[in-house]
């Protein structure tokens, strides 16, 4: 049996995840899915490396208030049309990925000039 630990948040399981079930069935070896968040072990580490105590942050993150404020931005996010990440809005205007950064820069010079 082979562990398979993912990360759903990567964009590189999928890879892996697609491959799977005929690598099974072509050499009968067995995995057992094991998903983990390999963000809380990044942001733990970055948290340590910048001098702060990752337990007493996470607890802060977790905390009621912190996951109010997820949602009413997730609901914000909702009513403006976003639907994928990173996404920039420059007056109303959707800007979807990185590639659309120097897009809504322009955008918003426009605007405000």
């Amino acid at each position: 049996m082979i562990d398979f630990w993912f990360s759903i948040g990567s964009t590189y399981t999928y890879l892996s995840v697609m491959r799977l079930a005929e690598v099974q069935a072509e050499t009968g070896i067995e995995f057992r899915w094991r998903p983990f968040n390999v963000r809380s072990i990044m942001i733990s580490a970055s948290i340590g490396k910048a001098g702060r105590k990752p337990e007493s942050v996470l607890r802060q993150a977790d905390s009621d208030a912190a996951k109010a404020d997820l949602a009413a931005a997730t609901e914000q996010a909702k009513s403006l049309g976003i639907f994928g990440s990173p996404n920039f809005v420059v007056d109303g205007e959707l800007f979807w990925g990185d590639d659309r950064l120097d897009d809504a820069m322009r955008w918003h010079r426009q605007i405000e000039s």
